[in-house]
């Protein structure tokens, strides 16, 4: 188990404010404590098998433009893994919940606030962040041979309130100007994002050369589809890694 805490301060001179007040704003003014906890856990059950399984619990509290802040956001997961196999499948699932703001009108922000994340780790995609979000997904990872790695997963997104806002970006990007580093779009009243099936793909050619693939496709629901003509996203990539 381990517990932590940060305090996240933004005053730049960036005029983007991403929440669902509709106020505008000439610089940041952000100040959010986070206070959380992981609890880890992972146990044989018989030989060549094994069992995993993690919870992680963080509250916010701070001031947000002025507003008093309160966040929240829980994930967990387990996994079940079949060492004595070949490919070592390894079937994963888990549920994570980002606060939202459900009333734009008071003097309270409850969109949790993602302070400056790693993008694609969980969202592979880069289509949303854990901002006003849920993820229902499920996953299941393969190494068919030590140097390859394979996962596969299935998303099913929405978000936590229909009242707040599809929130999307990487985090702090610029010192000044009009991009917060987080864009959002109108949720129209509705909670159902999307859902995603993605495959990716690792494979060592050398320790310090790796070949990495990715496709994503996703299928938008209502959020989606009552601001885009379209419903339907393909995402891929092919990239080498050299480390040095």
């Amino acid at each position: 188990m381990q517990g932590f805490a940060f305090r996240y301060l933004d005053h730049r001179r960036v005029a983007g404010r991403p929440d669902n007040t509709g106020r505008a704003a000439d610089a940041v003014d952000v100040a959010v404590n986070s206070f959380g906890a992981t609890l880890v856990g992972a146990s044989p059950i018989r030989d060549g098998r094994q069992w995993d399984g993690m919870l992680w619990v963080v509250g916010q509290s701070g001031s947000w433009y002025g507003q008093a802040h309160r966040g929240l956001s829980v994930a967990a997961e387990a996994g079940y893994q079949w060492t004595d196999l070949s490919w070592r499948p390894w079937l994963r699932g888990g549920y994570l919940h980002a606060s939202g703001d459900d009333n734009p009108a008071d003097d309270r922000h409850g969109t949790f606030f993602q302070m400056l994340p790693t993008v694609r780790r969980y969202a592979q995609t880069a289509s949303y962040s854990q901002m006003n979000n849920t993820d229902l997904f499920g996953q299941l990872l393969l190494r068919p041979m030590p140097p390859l790695g394979i996962r596969v997963d299935i998303h099913r997104v929405g978000l936590a309130s229909s009242r707040d806002l599809w929130y999307f970006g990487s985090g702090a990007t610029q010192s000044r100007g009009t991009v917060f580093g987080y864009s959002t779009r109108p949720s129209n009243g509705v909670t159902d994002l999307a859902t995603i099936v993605e495959a990716s793909g690792d494979y060592a050619v050398s320790p310090r050369w790796s070949v990495n693939a990715y496709v994503g496709v996703a299928r938008g629901g209502q959020v989606v589809r009552r601001t885009f003509a379209g419903s339907m996203m393909t995402f891929a990539y092919l990239e080498n890694v050299l480390q040095f």
